[in-house]
Formats: structure tokens, C-alpha cells, sequence
């Protein structure tokens, strides 16, 4: 036994001695472990370009395609002259005028021609390609030349790369429309490519795309949310982050229609984290078609050595074509998205401003088309198209963004500069349907149906000898029934009926619906006409405002009040303060008519209110509902709505009964019933620029300034009827027209209720109609949800 104990010892000390003596000699031969494998992620990219100079067949192996896709910055550069300057306006990142911008696009396109394996993708808006062409057309046939070599291409397609989202129907369809004509009058190229940087996707894009002849969508590099409804994706999970692989790269866009475009998942981050963790990845790393989206990024010959020894270039429709064959999708999508910049700035001035320019432009089409149906000689159709064009430059997301103040009060009173035209036009063509006479007015409905409406009118008037209107703060308001597609005159009457003060009740009862009030004079409950109560104010009232204001809380439950009674509505006035914001709110409940309207005037005097980020501590409305059965519209159509998330309806929101309807305030949100409509927020300081350290830069004062004016409406509504509820929203919301003089005609008259109408127009001698079928059981030749676009003639048979 000892002599084995003394063997074990001999043997255990000429082991070791045996395993040192081997990594001695291995030193003597190869470099140390630490250097031949570089373990620190921050040098794995060195790593793996040094692999990929030694042997060329990594790079052909792992067969990294990129589409360096530019993104222009040149309407912002060119228009803004807001203090201090914004950060597109800087160098290096942005110029500070169009010239200078210029002269960055040349030498971008110059770069086509320094590095012939180089390829780009422009992604400009079409307004500003226009401009850029416009201004300096010597760089437009320059990049005729590298288009046609096959070096350069062209992507989006829209006319100002709006976030479509929340904006209307007829704002989408026109974007592509208008936008595509510049690009194939510029470079005769149609876009069949909708990728952009920004976001712009909504459920029933796919059918528009489709509609205007495009082949693909490549996802945006902001926020956009996939549900799958159908097949099958494969994702990997890599160090908390969920991946694409390679094979899984496109999914069927679906529209609620049914309609379906392939559209890429560019999900797949950029950068050397990511290279590294894909590399090591091989066979079951993510797709092999990369892009980048910068801001027009100059190209030296180090930033072209940087991407080349990865990658090769590619044209991004061509790399699509290719991918499409190899991975056709598997899967069916619905795609749209949680994110845009509807975040309270200024009140939503803007979107507010834009919707009423929206809803003009689309009154002074249906009424240029009464003109032509009259045998008028003149047809105002390319100036409600020029008008239209401004609208839309209004919607380009740089003039949204947070940061921006110059540009933003410029569109501001440019929309305003277009309602006036669009009146002065309706006016023109008004005038010669109505016979003159002074002692009438005449009321025009663009809508194709009969309508009943309300009038506000200026002073102690009345229309017609029979109507009760009702003064209230130097306006007189009532209703008028009118004709589909015309127009039907009245007498003017001096004076009406006035608001009588009176002591607020605990209750009314309206034909409609009924109202329980609180002790302060905010909505305790409302109750339809068949008795469903619609609200559960245990925590919220109706009509309550509550913000985050110096750190506190605050809310509108304490008022001055004061309680009016007439012939057409009962009126509710209350005046609060909000933290240190001055309100006041006029509720008008109407005896006669299924709906409430509210005004909520802030008087803002450079007020901070709330954090950017948390829309909850914004000023927000809310209506506490019973449920969370909620739908809401959209660009031609309309789709259910998922609690706890932000959405963005177009025009109105159902929570279990309850439609609320917004005049341009379209961001929104329900949470276990209780809608909130985000409507302001402000503050001295903001930026999400964390680069070349901007947050010590001199900020953007984006504060809350001046009287504005937010105005809503409520309809109780029993359950969910989309065609009913639709067309009472158009009643509602639909502007009219007026001018003094009589008769009475109708145009057109489309009697199907199962056709939500966005324009009725003049093109190529005829008249048009554009809308969609909203969902029912009636057999129609549309699908529920299609958009159609055809002549009156085939619409209204």
C-alpha cells in the first residue's frame, strides 16, 4: 500500500509538471489565447472584418446585402428659421440652408461615381424632391443619370411622408396620388416601394398601396406593431431581444378588406452588437438584407470601407425581388402602429387646424361638383387641387415633430390661408346656383344624403319662419333639415329666442338621452333613451380634466358655475382653474338631437404641463365608460380598439356605448373603461437628441401659449352599430355651406348606408365618388371594407 501511495505521488507530480511543461512549449509557437480570440464585444467587430480580410469567404458566406436608404431632411432646412436653430439646421448632421444641402446631395451622388460598387435608395418626399428639382435642377438630371446606370433608386412614393395614421381618408389616398405624379413627372419612374424611415402604417394601407400599384412595404425603422393572424414566423430569443431568421423575412400585410401586400420585416438592429451576435449566429442568424435609414449621411471613403467590407450594396426593390423568391412569407399580418407625434403640442393646433382644412377641401369638391352637374362652365378642380396640395405639405412629420415651432406656425397659417381660398372658391361657384336675394340664406350639404343639421350663425338671427334658434354668447344656434347633394334656402329672420339662467338640476331628460349631473356640474351619469347607463363615475366624472402640473395633480372637479335653458339646448358653463391654467367649458345639451358638444378654452400663459413620455400626465379628457368594448375609425374604415394601448381614431371612439368624437385631438387611449383623449401638454425644455451632446444645448421652448380652444362631442349610443354611428358622426361634423340668396336643388343623391362617402368630385369631365364599404349583411358588389373610386353614375344606380 505505500509502496502504491508513493507511485500515485510520482505520477500526480509528472502530470503537472508534463501539462506545464506542454503550455511552455505551446507559447513558444502560438500567440497567447487572449489575442487569437478577442472575447470583449466592442472588438468583435475588428474581429470579424479581420476574418473577413484573411479569407474572402466569410464575407461570401454570410452574404450580408445593404440598402443604404437616405433620408432628406431638405423641407425643414429650407423653411424653418426658428431660434434657436433646430438640430437639422447644424452641421454636421444638418446644414443650415437649401444650398448648403445642395451641395451635401451632389457630393452624395458624386460618392455613386468615386466608388462604382456603391448603391443608394432616396427616400424623398415628393413635395420636396419637387423643390430640390425646382430649385436646382441640374442635381434632378444627375440623379436621372444614376437612376438610369442602375446605381440609384428611389423609395415611399408619398407627397410629404406623413404620418398617415392619423390623419383622413381623403389625406391618405391623395398622398399617393399626388405624390406618385411628381415622381413619375420628375424621373418617369413609378414607386412600387413604400419604405420610409418615419411611420405610416394603419389597417387599411395594403388596400392603398394596392390601389396605386405597389409590389412591397419594408417596415420602418420607428415603432410598428404586428399581430399574426394566420400561418406561421419563426423568431429566435438572443440576449433578451426577439430575432428574425434568416428564411422568416416577410409576412402578408393584410387589410381589413383582405387585401394583402409582401411586406419585409426590418426588424433586425444595425450595428456592431448585432453583427457580432449574427455572425456567431451562421445558419440560423437573421436575414441577409441589412438597410440603414440615415439622415442624407455624406460618404467618405471610410464610411464606404466600413460597409463594403460587410456588404454589398444593393438597390432595395431589386434586393426585395430577389428575397421574395428565396423566402416567400408564411405568415399573414395585421400591421399598424402605437406611435406617432400626437403628443399634445401647442393643443394639437396643427391637427386641429389641418382637420378643418381637410374637411373644407372635401365640401369644396362636393360643391365644385354641384357646379358642373349645373352645366357651369368653370371647374375649380385644379385649384381645390393646389389648395389640397398645401394641406398636405402641412402633414410632412418634420413640421409635427416636437422640436419644431417655425415651421409648425407657418403651416398653421398657411391651413388657414387655404380655408379661405376654399371659401372664396365655394363662394364663386355658390353664387351662380342660387337666385339673389338678400332676405335668404341658402344652406348647402356636400353630404349624398338628406340631413338634418346644426346652424351657428353670428348676432340675434334666425333661419326660416317656423325654426327655433337660440342666442347664447353673441351666436345663435338651431338646426335645418337639407337636401342630399344641394342646397335648400331660408328666410332670414331678425332675432331669437334667448338662454334663460336658471339653477342647474340634478337631472335632464333630452329626447335622445339623459343627464345626471354632479354637485359641480360635470356628467354623473348619461343614459341612453332605452335606459343603459353609460358611465361609471366611482373615480372619474364626465368631462373631468386632470393633468400633472408642478409635480401635483390637478383637476377641473371645482367650478364656477352657471346653468342656461332655451328652445334648442340647455347650456352648462363652468370656469376652473387647471393647476394654474384659467379653463372654461360650455356643455350644449341638445332637446332635440342625439349628440352633446363641449368647448374647453385654455388660456395658456407659457404653462409646463406633464412628461412627454407619459401621456397619462398630460391634459387629459375622460369619460369613465362601463366596459371596454371599443372600436374606433380609421382611413376607410374603422377596427376594434385594444385597451391600455394609445390609439388614433380619425373622427370617434365607441367605449361601450358611449362615441366620442374628436375635432383633431387624435390621440387616445381606454383603460378598463375610461377614455382619455390627450389634448396638451408643454414644457421649456425637451429633446430626445442624447448625441454630440445636445441636451446642453440651448432648448426649444415648446410651452403652452395663447387661448385654444379643443371641442368634442358625445353621442349615447345603445350598442355598437358602425353604418349608424358613421352617419351620424358626418352629420355632426360635415361642414356646410352658406350665402345669401333662395332656391332649393339636389345634385346627387346616393341612398345606400352601407357606403361610408370621403369625397364626391370632378375629374375628366365627370364626377366621381370615392369611399368603402362599411361592413353589413346586405349583398353589395364591394367587399366589406373595399375602397372603390368610380363614377357617380355607377355608385347612386
Amino acid at each position: 500500500m505505500k509502496h502504491q501511495n508513493l507511485v500515485f505521488k510520482a505520477v500526480l507530480i509528472i502530470t503537472i509538471i508534463m501539462c506545464f511543461y506542454r503550455l511552455t512549449a505551446q507559447e513558444k509557437v502560438i500567440r497567447p489565447l487572449g489575442q487569437e480570440i478577442i472575447v470583449e464585444p466592442e472588438k468583435m467587430p475588428d474581429y470579424l472584418w479581420g476574418q473577413i480580410k484573411k479569407d474572402s469567404f466569410i464575407k461570401e458566406h454570410l452574404g450580408w446585402k445593404l440598402a443604404f436608404c437616405q433620408h432628406p431632411m431638405y423641407f425643414l432646412i429650407d423653411e424653418d428659421r426658428g431660434n434657436p436653430l433646430v438640430a437639422e439646421r447644424i452641421p454636421p448632421w444638418g446644414a443650415e440652408c437649401a444650398s448648403d444641402y445642395a451641395e451635401r446631395v451632389r457630393r452624395n451622388l458624386h460618392s455613386l461615381d468615386q466608388f462604382p460598387e456603391l448603391k443608394l435608395n432616396y427616400q424623398w418626399s415628393a413635395m420636396e424632391f419637387q423643390s430640390l428639382a425646382d430649385a436646382f435642377p441640374e442635381l434632378l438630371e444627375e440623379m436621372k443619370e444614376q437612376y438610369r446606370k442602375g446605381s440609384l433608386d428611389f423609395l415611399d412614393g408619398t407627397y410629404s411622408q406623413a404620418h398617415l395614421q392619423v390623419f383622413g381618408s381623403e389625406s391618405n389616398w391623395r398622398q399617393f396620388e399626388y405624390g406618385l405624379e411628381v415622381y413619375k413627372n420628375l424621373i418617369g419612374k413609378r414607386i412600387d416601394l413604400y419604405a420610409r424611415q418615419e411611420t405610416g402604417l394603419h389597417l387599411q394601407l395594403p388596400q392603398l398601396l394596392r390601389n396605386f400599384g405597389y409590389k412591397y412595404v419594408y417596415f420602418p425603422r420607428f415603432p410598428a406593431t404586428i399581430e399574426i393572424i394566420d400561418g406561421t414566423i419563426e423568431f429566435i430569443t438572443s440576449e433578451g431581444r426577439i430575432e428574425l431568421v434568416n428564411g422568416d423575412e416577410f409576412v402578408e400585410y393584410v387589410g381589413l378588406d383582405g387585401t394583402s401586400i409582401p411586406s419585409y420585416l426590418n426588424i433586425q438592429g444595425m450595428g456592431e452588437e448585432t453583427f457580432r451576435i449574427k455572425f456567431q449566429q451562421d445558419l440560423f442568424g437573421g436575414p441577409k438584407l441589412w438597410s440603414v435609414f440615415p439622415d442624407m449621411k455624406e460618404i467618405d471613403q471610410a464610411v464606404f470601407d466600413r460597409y463594403q467590407s460587410l456588404f454589398d450594396f444593393v438597390r432595395l426593390g431589386d434586393a426585395l425581388d430577389e428575397r421574395y423568391i428565396i423566402a416567400p412569407p408564411r405568415a399573414k399580418a395585421r400591421v399598424f402602429t402605437y406611435w406617432s407625434y400626437t403628443e399634445g403640442v401647442w393643443a394639437e393646433e396643427l391637427l386641429r387646424k389641418n382637420k378643418k382644412a381637410e374637411e373644407t377641401a372635401v365640401l369644396a369638391g362636393e360643391i365644385n361638383s354641384m357646379g358642373k352637374l349645373a352645366g357651369l362652365d368653370s371647374d375649380k378642380n385644379n385649384e381645390i387641387r393646389e389648395n389640397w396640395k398645401t394641406i398636405l405639405r402641412s402633414q410632412h412629420h418634420d413640421v409635427s415633430w416636437i422640436e419644431v415651432t417655425d415651421l409648425r406656425r407657418k403651416s398653421i397659417n398657411r391651413l388657414d390661408s387655404v380655408i379661405w381660398d376654399y371659401n372664396r372658391i365655394m363662394s364663386d361657384i355658390t353664387g351662380k346656383l342660387v337666385t339673389e336675394n338678400i332676405k335668404s340664406m341658402a344652406v348647402f350639404n356636400g353630404l349624398p344624403r338628406i340631413r338634418k343639421c346644426m346652424v351657428e350663425l353670428e348676432g340675434k338671427k334666425s333661419l326660416g319662419s317656423v325654426s327655433d334658434f337660440q342666442e347664447f354668447c353673441g351666436k345663435s344656434i338651431g338646426s335645418v333639415e337639407l337636401p342630399s347633394g344641394g342646397f335648400r334656402s331660408f328666410k332670414n329672420v331678425k332675432g331669437s329666442s334667448p338662454s334663460r339662467e336658471e339653477d342647474m338640476p340634478q337631472k335632464i331628460d333630452m329626447k335622445y338621452y339623459s343627464v345626471e349631473f354632479s354637485e359641480e356640474g360635470l356628467i354623473k351619469q348619461l343614459t341612453t333613451v332605452k335606459g343603459k347607463d353609460l358611465l361609471n363615475s366611482s373615480e372619474y366624472l364626465g368631462g373631468e380634466i386632470r393633468a400633472r402640473i408642478f409635480g401635483k395633480w390637478v383637476n377641473n372637479q371645482k367650478a364656477e358655475k352657471q346653468y342656461y335653458t332655451g328652445p334648442v339646448c340647455d347650456i352648462m358653463e363652468r370656469k376652473t382653474i387647471l393647476g394654474d391654467i384659467p379653463v372654461s367649458e360650455k356643455y350644449y345639451y341638445f332637446k332635440n338631437a342625439p349628440f352633446i358638444k363641449v368647448e374647453v378654452e385654455f388660456d395658456f400663459t407659457g404653462n409646463e404641463v406633464g412628461n412627454m413620455w407619459i401621456d397619462k400626465s398630460k391634459i387629459n379628457i375622460y369619460y369613465p365608460t362601463q366596459g371596454s368594448e371599443i372600436y374606433y375609425d380609421i382611413p376607410f374604415g374603422y377596427t376594434e380598439g385594444r385597451s391600455g394601448r394609445p390609439l388614433f381614431p380619425i373622427n370617434w371612439l365607441y367605449s361601450n356605448g358611449l362615441v366620442y368624437v374628436n375635432r383633431g385631438t387624435t390621440k387616445h387611449w381606454v383603460e378598463n373603461g375610461l377614455i382619455g383623449n390627450v389634448v396638451a401638454w408643454g414644457n421649456d425644455r425637451f429633446t430626445n437628441r442624447m448625441h454630440w451632446n445636445w441636451i446642453s444645448r440651448t432648448s426649444y421652448d415648446v410651452r403652452l401659449y395663447g387661448k385654444q380652444k379643443i371641442e368634442y362631442y358625445l353621442i349615447p349610443w345603445d350598442r355598437f352599430n358602425a353604418s349608424n354611428i358613421i352617419h351620424n358622426v358626418e352629420n355632426i361634423i360635415a361642414p356646410i355651406y352658406m350665402i345669401p340668396g333662395e332656391g332649393e336643388k339636389s345634385f346627387y343623391q346616393i341612398n345606400n348606408m352601407d357606403f361610408g362617402i370621403t369625397a364626391i368630385y370632378s375629374k375628366d369631365g365627370e364626377i366621381w365618388v370615392r369611399g368603402y364599404k362599411i361592413p353589413s349583411d346586405y349583398k353589395s358588389k364591394y367587399r366589406d371594407f373595399e375602397i372603390f373610386n368610380e363614377p357617380l353614375d355607377k355608385i347612386s344606380k
